[in-house]
C-alpha cells in the first residue's frame, strides 16, 4: 500500500508538469482609474471554492496568478475600503490571459464591532528553502531549539538528538546564517532557547564555489539556519538555570549570547547526571576509540553492507544507563570589514557513563540458531577538546577566499566486566566466558583547509582552488583478562587469559582540487574539474601476554600500513532556470590502494579505473510545489582495521581477522524528494525516497564452530540494495478545532550473510507510521495525543524457518495548561508496548512525566516542579533485527525522581541602544 501511494504521488507530480499552465494577468484601479497597489486577488476553485491561486497588485496595480491549469474559477478581489469585486471566470487553451481592467468601488460603512482572528502560515517555501514561522509552533518558556524541532512537519530528531529533515540527515545548524560552534549541530539545537527564534529555514547549503558563480556543483549539505527575533539580534540574551532533587539529581546550564550586527559572542555551560548531553554522538565514538573498538566492546554497533555504521537502527542508547555529563564552550563570530568575517569556538564536554546491561541474542547458523546470554556493567570516563576557526572574505564579484583550521584532542578510560554464554537450541551450555577489559587512551586530530575562487571578468566565467591537509596521532593501551570455559560433551573445559594491548596509530591525508566554469549561453554553463586525493593510515599494536611471564605474542602483534590516493577528473554541463535547475556530470577515477604489514613479505598493491556519472534535476512545478531528484556514484575504501590480517581477540569467543584481498565497493545512490505546503489551506506533504545499489559491498563473515566459538572476516560479495523512504503528510481538520500529521518511514535493506561458507539472502524491512493529533487554538492549552507503530520483518532465502516480523508499539500523550497569567501545568505520558513475537515475553513500559510552574518578574523568572517516571516503571530495551541475529539488550537506568528548579530568562539588554 505504501509503495502504491507513492507512485501515485509522484504520477500525479509529473502530470501536473505537463499538463497545460497559463498565467492570468491584469489591472485592477480606483473608480478614477487610477492604479490600486496592495489588492488581495484570489482564484477560487467554483466546485468547492479551495483557493487555487493568490497575488497581490503591485505599485501599478498589476497582478499575475501563475501557473493556471484549464477549468471553472471565481476571481475575488478584496480591500479595506473598497467593496469587493467578485467574478465567474472560465479558463481554457494555453495562451496567457490578459484581464480587462477592474474597478473597485469606494465602501461606505460603520464599523461596530470587528473581530480579528491572525492566520499565518506556519510554513512558506522561498525556491529552494522551506520556512517554518517558529511562533506558529508555540515555543515554550525554557524550551531548547530541539523541542521545537520536533514539533515542526516533515523535521525528526530521535533519542540520540540527531535532527533529520525531509528523511535527510541535518548537518550543519547557522544562527543567523553564520557558524554556531564549527560542525556539531546540537550543540546549537540543544543549548539555543527556543523562544529567541524567529524562523527555522531548512535548506541544501551551497559550496563556496557554487555561491559564488552561482552554478550548482552538484554538492550539498542539508543545513539548517535559525533566525533570531528582532529583538535578540542585537543586545544580550540568555538562560541561567539550577535544579535539585531526589535521588541525588542535579543540573545546572546557562547559556549567555552577546549579538549586534557586526559581532556574535554566545557562551554556554551545563553540567548534570540526568543523562542529559550537550553534544553529539560522534564525540562519543571518539572516546571509544573510534567504530572498531566501540564494536568490539559491545557497543552494538553494526556493519552493513556498504561496510559502515548499520543506519537501522545505531542503537548506543545514549539516553540510558546513568549519565554525567558537563559541557562548556564559547563561540564568536566578527565583522572584520565588508568583506571579510572571523568564526572561531572552542567546546568542551566531559561524559561519566555507568551501564548494567543483559543481552539476549538468537545468533543464526547456517542451519538452526543458539542463543546468547550476557550480563555485563561498563563504565566510561572521556574529555574532549575542540578548536574550529574559519577566516572567510565573501561579497566580493571578484574574488572569494576561505581559509579554515580545525583540532581537537581527547581522552579516556572505561571498565568493561561481562559473563556471557551460549546454549544450543535444548537450552545445553556450551560455552562461557568471564571477561575484564580496562583501557585508557588519548587522540589529537587537525585539518588546515583554503579554498580561493576568481571572477575571470565575463559573468559565470571563474576558477576555484581548493587544498587540505589532516593528520592525527591515538594512543591506546588496555589490560585484557578472561577466563574461558568450554562443554564439550558436557565436560567443563577451561583456560584463561591475561593480556596488555596496546594500539598506536597514525592518520595523514591531504587534497588538492582544481576548477573551471565556463559559461555557454544564458543559464548554460561548462564546468571541468581535477581533484587529487590522499590517505594514509598506519596502525601498531602491540601485545603481551602476561602470564606466566611477560612476554610478546608475535601472532597478534603487528604494524600495517594503508594508502588510498585517487585522481578524478571530469565534466559538467549545468541549466540554472528561473524554475528548474539541470545538471549532468561525469568523471573518470583512478584509485591505488596500497598495504603492508610492516616487517613482512605480504603487500596489497591494487589499482583501479571507474567512471562516476552523476546528474540531478530540480523542479519549481508551483509556488508551493517543488520536487528533485539526483542521482551519483562513489567510491568506498576498506579500512585499515578491515584490511589488517591480524587476529583482534578482545572477545576471545568472537575473534576478527582483517582481509587485506578486500576492494572497493562502487555505490549507485538515488534520491527524490518532494515538498508541498499549502500557505492558504495549511495543507503539507513532505516527501523524501532514496535507493542505493552496491557492487562489490563488504559484508562480515562468519565461521562458528560446534561450541559457539565464532571468528569474523570482511569479504566482498557481488551486489547489495538499499532503499528508504519517508513521507509527512499534515492538514487542519477545522470543524474539529484540530490538526493531524501522519508520518511514515520504511527502509528496505538487502545483502547476504556468510555462516560457515554458506550464503543466506537476507532481506530486511522495517515500516513505521506515525499519527498525531492537536488541537489548533494554544493560546490556553496544547494538547497532542498520537500512536507510532513499527512493523519489522526479516526474511532468509536458504533458512525460511528463521524468518521473524515483530511489531512495536508506542502511544503517546503530551498537554500543557496555561493557568492564569503565571501558571503553568505540563505533563507527557508515553507507552511502550513491545510484543513477544519473536522475543521471550510482551513488555510494556509507560513513562509518566510531569510538571508545575509558576512564573515572577514578567514570568523572566521561573520556579517549577517536576517529576520524571512518576509509576518507576521506567526500563532501557532495544530490540533489534540485524543481518544475521536478533537481539534484545535491557539496561537499567533512571527511574523516578522530583527536581526543585529555577531558571531566569536574560532578555535583550541594550537591544534599544
Amino acid at each position: 500500500m505504501k509503495h502504491l501511494l507513492h507512485l501515485l504521488i509522484i504520477g500525479m507530480t509529473l502530470m501536473t508538469t505537463v499538463h497545460a499552465q497559463i498565467d492570468i494577468v491584469g489591472t485592477v484601479q480606483d473608480s478614477v482609474q487610477a492604479p490600486l497597489p496592495g489588492v488581495s486577488v484570489m482564484l477560487l476553485k467554483a466546485s468547492d471554492s479551495t483557493l487555487a491561486s493568490f497575488a497581490l497588485a503591485d505599485s501599478k496595480g498589476r497582478y499575475r496568478l501563475s501557473r493556471i491549469v484549464s477549468g471553472e474559477y471565481v476571481l475575488q478581489l478584496n480591500m479595506l475600503g473598497y467593496a469587493q469585486h467578485r467574478e465567474s471566470l472560465s479558463v481554457e487553451g494555453e495562451a496567457d490571459m490578459e484581464m480587462p481592467p477592474i474597478s473597485l468601488a469606494p465602501e461606505d460603512f460603520t464599523l461596530e464591532a470587528v473581530s480579528i482572528e491572525s492566520r499565518q502560515s506556519p510554513i512558506r517555501m522561498k525556491g529552494d528553502t522551506l520556512e517554518y514561522d517558529a511562533n506558529a509552533f508555540n515555543p515554550e518558556a525554557g524550551e531548547s531549539v530541539e523541542d521545537l524541532l520536533k514539533r515542526l512537519p516533515g523535521m525528526e530528531v530521535d533519542r540520540d538528538g540527531n535532527v533529520e529533515a525531509m528523511g535527510e540527515t541535518v548537518q550543519r545548524v547557522l544562527v543567523d546564517g553564520k557558524e554556531f560552534f564549527g560542525d556539531d549541530p546540537q550543540v546549537a539545537t540543544k543549548n539555543l532557547p527556543a523562544d529567541a527564534i524567529e524562523n527555522v529555514q531548512v535548506f541544501d547549503q551551497e559550496t563556496d564555489a557554487e555561491q559564488f558563480t552561482g552554478v550548482d556543483d552538484g554538492q550539498i549539505e542539508q543545513t539548517i539556519n535559525l533566525e533570531l527575533k528582532e529583538d535578540r539580534k542585537r543586545g544580550i540574551f540568555g538562560t541561567l538555570e539550577a535544579a535539585g532533587g531526589t535521588e541525588e539529581r542535579f543540573a545546572l546550564k546557562g547559556n549567555l549570547n552577546h549579538f549586534s550586527p557586526g559581532t556574535q559572542i554566545s557562551g554556554l555551560g551545563q553540567f548534570n547526571n540526568l543523562n542529559q548531553q550537550g553534544f553529539g554522538i560522534e564525540e562519543y565514538i571518539q572516546f571509544m576509540g573510534g567504530i572498531q573498538s566501540l564494536i568490539t566492546s559491545g557497543g552494538n554497533l553494526t556493519l552493513n553492507s556498504d561496510g559502515g555504521e548499520s543506519g537501522v537502527p545505531l542503537s548506543l542508547g545514549q539516553e540510558q544507563g546513568f549519565i554525567t555529563s558537563a559541557g562548556a564552550g564559547l563561540n564568536y563570530n566578527q565583522e572584520l570589514g565588508e568583506h571579510l568575517r572571523l568564526s572561531t569556538s572552542y567546546f568542551f564536554s566531559g561524559l561519566n557513563r555507568d551501564l548494567d546491561q543483559e543481552r539476549y541474542r538468537e545468533q543464526f547458523l547456517d542451519q538452526g540458531s543458539f542463543i546468547t546470554e550476557e550480563t555485563r556493567t561498563f563504565n566510561s570516563r572521556a574529555y574532549n577538546h575542540r578548536l574550529n576557526t574559519r577566516l572567510r572574505h565573501f561579497g566580493d564579484t571578484i574574488n572569494r577566499f576561505n581559509l579554515s583550521f580545525n583540532m581537537g584532542w581527547n581522552q579516556g578510560n572505561s571498565f568493561d566486566q561481562s559473563r556471557n554464554q551460549s546454549l544450543d537450541s535444548e537450552g545445553n551450555l556450551e560455552n562461557a566466558i568471564d571477561r575484564e577489559v580496562s583501557k585508557e587512551g588519548q587522540k589529537a586530530d587537525a585539518r588546515l583547509s583554503m579554498s580561493y575562487q576568481r571572477n575571470l571578468g565575463r559573468r559565470g566565467r571563474t576558477i576555484s582552488v581548493n587544498l587540505s591537509a589532516n593528520g592525527a596521532l591515538e594512543d591506546r593501551t588496555g589490560l585484557l583478562q578472561s577466563y574461558n570455559q568450554l562443554y564439550p560433551s558436557g565436560v567443563l573445559v577451561a583456560d584463561s587469559l591475561r593480556q596488555d594491548q596496546g594500539e598506536e596509530s597514525e592518520e595523514l591525508g591531504y587534497q588538492a582540487g582544481l576548477a573551471y566554469t565556463e559559461p555557454l549561453g544564458e543559464k548554460h554553463y561548462l564546468s571541468g574539474s581535477y581533484r587529487y586525493q590522499n590517505y594514509t593510515d598506519q596502525q601498531n599494536r602491540e601485545v603481551f601476554d602476561l602470564w606466566p611471564e611477560r612476554n610478546l605474542n608475535a601472532q597478534l602483534t603487528n604494524s600495517f600500513r594503508r594508502d588510498f590516493a585517487y585522481q578524478r577528473a571530469g565534466l559538467q554541463w549545468t541549466f540554472d532556470g528561473e524554475d528548474t535547475d539541470f545538471g549532468l556530470e561525469v568523471n573518470g577515477q583512478q584509485a591505488t590502494l596500497q598495504g603492508e604489514v610492516l616487517g613482512q613479505d605480504s603487500a596489497i598493491s591494487q589499482t583501479y579505473y571507474h567512471l562516476l556519472p552523476a546528474a540531478r534535476i530540480s523542479q519549481e512545478i508551483t509556488r508551493d510545489l517543488r520536487i528533485g531528484l539526483r542521482y551519483s556514484t562513489d567510491i568506498q575504501a576498506p579500512t585499515i582495521q578491515q584490511l589488517q590480517p591480524v587476529v583482534d581477540n578482545r572477545d576471545p569467543f568472537n575473534l576478527f581477522v582483517g582481509n587485506p584481498d578486500l576492494i572497493p565497493a562502487y555505490q549507485h545512490n538515488l534520491n527524490f524528494n518532494l515538498n508541498f505546503y499549502d500557505q492558504f489551506n495549511f495543507v503539507g506533504l513532505f516527501m523524501g525516497m532514496s535507493a542505493g545499489y552496491i557492487q562489490n559491498p563488504v559484508v562480515e563473515s562468519r565461521s562458528i564452530d560446534s561450541l559457539f566459538r565464532s571468528i569474523r572476516t570482511p569479504i566482498n560479495v557481488k551486489e547489495a540494495w538499499r532503499a528508504n523512504s519517508y513521507a509527512s503528510f499534515s492538514a487542519p481538520i477545522r470543524p474539529l478545532g484540530i490538526k493531524f500529521n501522519l508520518d511514515t518511514r520504511w527502509n528496505f535493506q538487502q545483502n547476504i550473510a556468510f555462516i560457515n561458507n554458506s550464503a543466506n539472502d537476507v532481506t530486511r524491512h522495517r515500516l513505521t507510521g506515525d499519527l498525531r493529533l492537536e488541537n489548533r487554538n494554544k493560546e490556553q492549552f496544547d494538547v497532542a495525543i498520537g500512536a507510532e507503530l513499527t512493523q519489522n520483518w526479516a526474511f532468509y532465502s536458504e533458512a525460511s524457518d528463521l524468518n521473524r516480523i515483530f511489531l512495536n508499539q508506542r502511544y503517546y500523550v503530551d498537554a500543557l495548561v496555561e493557568i492564569g497569567e503565571h501558571w503553568q501545568l505540563r505533563s507527557s505520558l508515553d507507552w511502550a508496548v513491545y510484543g513477544q513475537e519473536v522475543f521471550q515475553d510482551d513488555l510494556q513500559v509507560p513513562l509518566w512525566r510531569a510538571s508545575v510552574q509558576r512564573g515572577f518578574l514578567s514570568d523572566k523568572l521561573r520556579v517549577s516542579v517536576e517529576a520524571f517516571d512518576i509509576l518507576n516503571r521506567n526500563q532501557g530495551l532495544d530490540r533489534t533485527a540485524e543481518l544475521n541475529y536478533l537481539e534484545e539488550v535491557r539496561t537499567q537506568t533512571l527511574s523516578r525522581y522530583f527536581l526543585l528548579k529555577v531558571s531566569y530568562s536574560i532578555t535583550s539588554l541594550g537591544a534599544q541602544r
